[in-house]
Order: structure tokens, then C-alpha cells, then sequence
């Protein structure tokens, strides 16, 4: 009940703060691993690796539940999310002191970096306006070369200038003429024509 979750527009841990349960719909999580750390009384500390969506608290519950003793939550770190890891942060006092020092800017991570892992395209001067404004853009202008025709990817371009192959559902970093990120955009195949879609704009 306590989660950040809307029941009929109202959050979760409202309703649970006012006494009230509801029914929840169950979500589909996975979890890829559980190792325990170490068990002192009848307190066990374990790390969990897991899909987005899991909530930690309803897991220690749960678990406590086929021990057919009870279970709660009473600590949480988290060490990972996406390609960030806990050895990558920095302390309050860290940025404080960074901050004082006129190095702030040197603790920053660009938003690209948080998309690392996709696939980047470059934008001209002709068409990076109105990827701005949210038109399609046309991947047959850029393109030399499509293969529609493969059995292992059936809807794939590809970008000969670029030296990218793009599967259609492909999630692109997008740049500007000038090489600034400005958005992140997906590769869709309608009406015979391949286009990268705007999803969202960083700018």
C-alpha cells in the first residue's frame, strides 16, 4: 500500500496513511538474483537484483509471508539504476564543498550519458528545426541502402552515411547540426517510408 502508485487518481501511501486498503492489480517484475549478505537475530541483510517496478518493501513482505513469520523493510540502498552506479555518486557534502570551489559543473554528467547505450544520429541544418517543432523526419533522405528482406530483421534501414543499421522500434540519441544533444527519437516504418519520430526533447 505504501507506494507512490494511483488508485482512482489517488496515491497509494495516501489512502494507506488514512487506514484505507485497496486492491491492487498485480505488476509482472523480475528478479534476477537474491544473495544474502548476512543473517544476525532475525535480521537479514540481502541484495536483490531486479527489474524496474520492484518495490523492495512488498518483496521483504512477501518473503516474510511464505517464512510464515512476517516481514518488513527497514533498510534500502540503492546501488544501481540503469548504467548509473553508487560508485559514480558523490556525498551532499562532496557537491557542497564543489559548489564552494566553483567545480560544480565538473560533477555533472551530460543527459546523453544517460543514454550511452543507444544508438546516436546526427541531424542537418535542413531538418533539425523540425525535429524541434515534432515533424518526422524522412530516413530516405539520409539513406542509400535499405534491406527490408531479411529474415532475422524484417524491418530494418540502413544509413549509409551514418554506418548505422536501424531496426524499426529503435530508440535514438538525436544531435543537431552542431553536435548538441537535443532529444532522443524512435525509427518507425508507416505508409512504405522509414522516419525517425520524435519521443522526447531535451532542449
Amino acid at each position: 500500500m505504501f507506494s507512490a502508485l494511483k488508485v482512482d487518481g489517488k496515491r497509494l501511501y495516501e489512502l494507506a496513511r488514512k487506514g484505507k486498503i485497496v486492491e491492487r492489480k498485480p505488476r509482472k517484475v523480475y528478479i534476477y538474483s537474491i544473495s544474502i549478505l548476512y543473517i544476525k537475530g532475525n535480521r537479514i541483510l540481502f541484495d536483490v537484483d531486479c527489474s524496474k517496478g520492484t518495490y523492495i518493501r512488498t518483496l521483504c513482505s512477501d518473503i516474510g509471508d511464505a517464512l510464515g513469520c512476517g516481514g518488513h523493510m527497514s533498510f534500502l540502498l540503492r546501488k544501481k539504476t540503469g548504467i548509473f552506479e553508487i560508485e559514480g555518486s558523490y556525498t551532499l557534502e562532496q557537491i557542497a564543498e564543489a559548489a564552494m570551489n566553483d567545480k560544480i559543473c565538473d560533477l555533472i554528467i551530460p543527459t546523453e550519458e544517460a543514454f550511452k547505450n543507444y544508438s546516436t544520429f546526427y541531424l542537418n541544418t535542413k531538418n533539425e528545426k523540425g525535429f524541434k517543432n515534432g515533424n518526422y523526419i524522412d530516413l530516405d533522405y539520409y539513406a542509400s541502402y535499405r534491406n527490408t528482406n531479411c529474415n532475422k530483421i524484417p524491418d530494418q534501414v540502413y544509413d549509409h552515411n551514418q554506418c548505422e543499421i536501424y531496426n524499426t522500434g529503435t530508440i535514438l540519441k538525436v544531435f543537431d547540426s552542431n553536435k548538441r544533444f537535443i532529444g532522443l527519437g524512435e525509427v518507425i516504418h508507416k505508409d512504405g517510408k522509414y522516419s525517425i519520430k520524435p519521443k522526447r526533447l531535451f532542449i
